[in-house]
């Protein structure tokens, strides 16, 4: 009788723990202090992106729209970059089902990682179709079709990562979250899909129209300065003057464009590589990967200072925001306003860096 009251209480702990999840502390890493670090930054400066594009910077132009849906991605993914402790063991309920399924994949950064390639991308369209096509610029990006625009990149953004709600699930022989790709050919297969759709095709989209509207716009400078060589009249200064704000805003985005190709190469190709069996996932715990791990997510917080930098209408709603609070703690004055036109969770004790197929809390391919 009494072994058959031990196997009762023994199978009461077995169920209770079975129920509730059991957590691991986060190991403070340098890696993990950078990312802390950086989603503090992001946050931060992407909050004043979109309160100033919102607020201050009144006028309608697609591209002011684009930049405020560019901030919203980035500051998504900032607020998904804070460390937050891994699960030790995941309850058999429905709650501890969509643990494994969305945040175990970090599905929610890498959508909105990839929301922010895609806006990036339609930038680029954007101020192309603006110089070379500026009719079918305004029809394409109108105030209402802005808006559709930016809702479609974000359902393609969740449809480029809905194959790890697949992937993903929990383990019922172990309790703990599985990622399983099904083999070496189907991991092969999703690497060259991710590399392709979240990298290289949005990349090359962005260099062959900076190409194309680079080209355009030494056209339009060469034919301004002979039509200024012969006379000069209203036209022509409108002109000019539109040339210099073409200039300018690509002068911006090509940074923009840059400092996101300057980020996401090393981990892209790399991750690429492993995917494809050229590099062995050791080195997905090396130093080297975590800082290009790092290197992905500076990309999140750049375009604050880029805009700061570059954009002198920014610079100006900046400012009377900045002399704004400054005001609100002195001497209260009104407001001014611009008017116008994975591959692994590298320890068992923290979600970090790319896990796009994880490992267990032992270091083991699951």
């Amino acid at each position: 009788m009494a072994d058959f009251d031990d196997y009762n209480y023994n199978e009461t702990i077995t169920s209770t723990e079975d129920n509730i999840f059991q957590w691991s502390p986060i190991a403070w890493y340098w890696w993990i202090i950078s990312q802390t670090c950086l989603s503090v930054i992001g946050l931060i400066g992407n909050t004043i992106v979109i309160y100033i594009y919102t607020f201050k910077i009144r006028q309608f132009s697609s591209m002011n729209r684009l930049i405020r849906g560019l901030a919203v991605a980035d500051l998504c993914t900032s607020a998904f970059l804070s460390p937050i402790p891994l699960i030790a063991r995941v309850p058999s309920s429905p709650l501890g089902h969509i643990y494994c399924k969305v945040i175990y994949p970090n599905n929610l950064m890498w959508i909105s990682i990839v929301a922010s390639v895609y806006t990036l991308t339609m930038m680029s369209i954007e101020q192309c179709l603006a110089v070379l096509y500026p009719l079918k610029n305004r029809f394409m990006f109108s105030k209402s079709r802005s808006k559709i625009i930016l809702l479609m990149v974000w359902i393609a953004s969740f449809l480029t990562n809905a194959f790890t709600y697949f992937a993903s699930y929990r383990s019922e022989e172990t309790g703990e979250c599985t990622f399983d790709l099904g083999g070496r050919v189907t991991q092969s297969s999703i690497g060259v899909f991710i590399f392709s759709l979240e990298y290289f095709i949005p990349m090359t989209i962005m260099v062959a129209t900076h190409v194309a509207t680079l080209h355009c716009l030494r056209k339009q400078a060469v034919a301004l300065m002979d039509h200024v060589g012969s006379r000069s009249d209203e036209k022509t200064r409108r002109d000019s003057i539109m040339l210099r704000a073409h200039q300018r805003v690509l002068k911006m985005l090509f940074v923009v464009v840059l400092t996101f190709i300057i980020c996401w190469t090393a981990d892209q190709v790399s991750f690429f590589l492993f995917n494809i069996g050229i590099l062995e996932r050791q080195f997905l715990f090396s130093n080297v990967y975590h800082a290009f791990v790092i290197l992905a997510f500076v990309n999140s917080c750049a375009n604050p200072f880029i805009y700061t930098a570059s954009n002198p209408q920014f610079r100006r709603a900046l400012r009377t925001f900045w002399d704004a609070q400054e005001s609100s703690s002195g001497n209260s004055i009104g407001k001014v306003e611009i008017h116008g036109r994975n591959s692994t969770a590298f320890t068992a004790a923290t979600t970090i860096d790319l896990p796009r197929v994880p490992l267990n809390n032992a270091g083991a391919s699951i």
